[in-house]
Order: structure tokens, then C-alpha cells, then sequence
């Protein structure tokens, strides 16, 4: 904030001069000819309990941001994989579809700043918490919540070579670039500082349980799978956190992408378009032909925004004002099915899935109108069934890239085994070879940073 203050006063001033250089006038101090300036807050002004709260509220509001709220990577990383498919005009979504992502891709570089506003806002607040308005204890776990779930979500979705800077105060810290692996590191140590400062107030539980699933992510993404076990073991399977919508305070971003402007279509194994239609997308799931009731779908109409790609749209999230959960526990049963996976338990394995696909009734955090499943028989089948069934689960909510990429990465498949590899794109041309989204060239104006390689898991 300081900053925009000092360049707003720069460029004031420099007006002034080439002003009164123009006119030969001198200048003339007239309280009536001052502009206040109400967009720009002084940061004095949030040295109190008021200002922490509504830092704490702005922290919120930018992880919402930064993953249902927008155009985030929870979409723009669904369009790499196969969740999604570009229906749109706009180049910066048809060559994300394609994995050819150009660094200067305005999209991915907005969303990777979605990321790291709601990492600094969460910053902030636990400063100005700490200092003015220490209690409930459970609002600065909160914080400690957002900062780990930005830094999760970029480990999930970004190349090597990530920074995480410090602009809370002057001067501002710049990071330097760190793996994926130690940015999963990252993640899973504000975790435990959410953890740490959870408190044992009202919304004690809530922090505990949203900082469980957090680290335990991060941690399968280090492949400490036993220890992404035990941290969920406690949360409930009907635990939900949901992010709330409402029409005067800005709409749910998935359904306003797809369902109201058409730019995304629910992508499905099968091509529909002109000369491709019905050939196979390589290792894509069928999400609309599959008629799973994890992912609804209709056909409200013929043509997405391009007027060329066949459209389907997704009714998980029906309305502008449908909730869209962050997490829940039915993650903490997956997670648990895998642990029990990678350690040979195939019974338990396969009991974790069918408990999730039993459950039924309100606030059961199942879906009615699943059937049980059959051991498939083979570690690599029971691996692919594993991720399909992460997949259906937690299909539009920010995952589906971590898990293809830990595939290639972790479970040592093929780099050709991410969807659409060696495959035409619908739009011409081939699918791409990418396996990652590239830091933002705008990135580069960091000192430290450096490109990498988004061909890499």
C-alpha cells in the first residue's frame, strides 16, 4: 500500500511541474482544488482491531479468489488437464486446452497473482491479528490456513523454480526459486502453524479440520502417504467447508465460465467436434458420457461461446449462488484408501472407496446412485481406479492436475499418460507436451527468479 501511495504522489508532482512549466504560473496552495484520495488506504489507518478485522476478512475473500471466486487455477488448471475445454475466442485459454502455455499467457498470470494476494493478505492479517485482536485464537490459525492453502495450491499446479516473497513490510523480501517438493514443504509448515494456533474457541475445530486435510495433501505430495492418513483419520466424512456466493458480491466463477458465458465446456474421452468427432482423447476421463452423479451434466444449448465447440455444462454448481466446497472429508477418505493402497491393504483400500460411494442422505457427504466397486485385480489397475474415482469426487475444485502430474511424478507412468498426449487438438494442431503451468514471465521482474521447465511433473 505504501507503494501506491508513493507513485501516486510521484506522478502528482511531475503533473504539477509540467503544468505550471506550460503555463509560466506560480503554483497557488487552494484547499478547494485538493483531491482526496478514497481508493488509496493510508496504513495507519489499519493499526487497530477494525483494521485486523477487516484484513482477516480481506484474507478470506482472496482465497475465495483465488479458487472457486475467479478465473484461478482451479479452472485454468482443469482446462490443462481434462476437466475442462476451451469454448472460447480468446488464445490464452485454446493453448492452455492445448498444454502450449506461453509464459506471457495473461490468464495463468492472473491467476498465479490470485495466489499469491491471498498468501500476503493472510500475511498481513496474522501481523495486525497478533498485535490488535489476538482473540477468537482461531482467526490467526485461520490465516495460517490461507497461506498454507495458497502455497499448496501453486506446489499442486506450478513448475519448479517457484517464489514465495515477503511484501508485508518495506523493504519487500524477495524469495528465491524453490522446487515443487520444497514449496509441498512450505505448505505443510503453515499447516502446522494453523494447527498451533487453532485454539480451542468456537472455530477451533472448524481450523483443525481444514488444516488436517491441508497438510495431509501436501504431504501425499512428498508421498508420506501413512502421514496424510493419520492426520485425517478424525475428520469426519460429512465435513464440508463451503465458499459462498452471492449475486450482489460476485457470482460462483466456475458456473459464471461455463454455464452463464460458455467459454468452458465439460471435456468428456470422446472428441465431439467437426472432423474429430468421436475419436478417443488419450487417457482422458469420460466426465459427461460417463453419467457419473458426482458430475451431472446437461446440454442447454448446441454451441459454447465460440460458436463452433459443442457444449455441455456441468451442474454440480447450478446456480450463480450454488456453495462450492473447498474441502471435505470425503478427501480424508480417499486419502486414507491411498495410504492403505501404497501399503498393500487392498481390502481396506477398497472398503475406504465403497464407504465413500454407500454414503447417502443428508449431510452424509456421499451421493446417491453409485454402486459398489470389484477389486480390479492388478496394483496398476487398482492405481488408475484409485484416481478416477479422485477424480469424480473432486472434479472442478483445483486437484486433477496434482494428480495427473504426481502420476507421472510418483507412480512412475509414462509422461504420455497425461490426457491428450500425441493426440489432435479440437482446434487444430496437436496437444502439447507440457505437464505443468510455466511461471509468469511477469515473475521475471523478481531478481531472483528464474524460468523452468513445465515439460517436467
Amino acid at each position: 500500500m505504501k507503494i501506491s501511495i508513493r507513485h501516486r504522489g510521484r506522478t502528482a508532482a511531475m503533473l504539477g511541474v509540467l503544468l505550471l512549466a506550460a503555463s509560466g504560473c506560480h503554483a497557488i496552495s487552494d484547499p478547494l482544488l485538493d483531491a482526496p484520495q478514497p481508493d488509496i488506504i493510508n496504513p495507519n489507518d489499519v493499526q487497530n482491531a477494525d483494521g485486523a478485522e477487516a484484513a482477516r476478512v480481506g484474507a478470506i475473500g482472496r482465497l475465495k479468489t483465488m479458487t472457486a471466486g475467479d478465473e484461478s487455477t482451479w479452472i485454468m488448471g482443469g482446462l490443462f488437464a481434462d476437466e475442462w475445454k476451451s469454448s472460447d475466442t480468446f488464445q490464452q485459454r485454446d493453448e492452455t486446452d492445448q498444454r502450449l502455455v506461453d509464459p506471457t499467457n495473461a490468464q495463468i498470470t492472473t491467476a498465479f497473482r490470485f495466489i499469491h494476494r491471498a498468501r500476503l493478505s493472510s500475511m498481513l492479517a496474522i501481523g495486525l491479528l497478533r498485535k490488535y485482536k489476538p482473540a477468537p485464537a482461531s482467526n490467526v490459525g485461520m490465516m495460517f490456513f490461507v497461506k498454507g492453502f495458497a502455497e499448496l495450491q501453486s506446489a499442486q499446479d506450478f513448475c519448479d523454480a517457484q517464489i514465495f516473497s515477503d511484501a508485508t513490510a518495506e523493504p519487500i523480501q524477495y524469495g528465491s526459486p524453490i522446487t515443487v517438493a520444497q514449496a509441498f514443504q512450505l505448505a505443510s509448515a503453515s499447516f502446522d502453524s494453523a494447527l498451533a494456533n487453532a485454539g480451542t474457541d468456537a472455530g477451533s475445530a472448524l481450523v483443525n479440520n481444514l488444516a488436517k486435510l491441508g497438510k495431509a495433501r501436501a504431504q501425499i505430495g512428498l508421498k508420506n502417504y501413512a502421514g496424510a492418513a493419520t492426520l485425517v483419520a478424525t475428520v469426519p466424512t460429512n465435513f464440508v467447508f463451503n465458499e459462498t456466493y452471492l449475486q450482489v458480491s460476485g457470482d460462483n466463477g466456475i458456473w459464471a465460465l461455463n454455464n452463464s458465458v460458455k467459454r468452458y465446456t465439460v471435456q468428456d474421452s470422446i472428441e465431439r467436434n467437426g472432423a474429430l468427432a468421436g475419436t478417443a482423447i488419450p487417457n482422458a476421463l469420460p466426465f459427461v458420457s460417463a453419467k457419473d452423479p458426482r458430475v451431472p451434466t446437461s446440454r442447454p444449448t448446441t454451441r459454447g461461446f465460440d460458436g463452433v465447440t459443442l457444449f455441455d455444462a456441468q451442474q454440480i454448481w447450478p446456480t450463480r449462488e450454488t456453495a462450492v466446497a473447498l474441502l471435505s472429508g470425503v478427501e480424508a477418505r480417499l486419502d486414507e484408501a491411498e495410504a492403505a493402497l501404497k501399503a498393500g491393504d487392498v481390502a481396506t483400500y477398497l472398503q475406504k472407496l465403497n464407504d465413500l460411494r454407500a454414503a447417502t442422505g443428508a449431510n452424509s457427504g456421499g451421493v446417491a446412485g453409485l454402486t459398489p466397486l470389484a477389486d480390479p485385480g492388478t496394483q496398476t489397475a487398482r492405481e488408475d481406479l484409485l484416481f478416477r474415482e479422485r477424480a469424480f469426487w473432486n472434479f472442478g475444485r483445483g486437484s486433477r492436475l496434482f494428480d495427473l502430474r504426481r502420476r507421472i511424478r510418483d507412480y512412475g507412468r509414462a509422461t504420455t499418460s497425461f490426457p491428450g498426449s500425441g493426440a489432435p487438438f479440437h482446434k487444430g494442431g496437436n496437444y502439447g507436451t507440457q505437464l505443468s503451468l510455466p511461471i509468469p514471465q511477469a515473475e521475471l521482474n523478481n531478481a531472483n527468479a528464474q524460468s523452468c521447465d513445465a515439460t517436467k511433473p
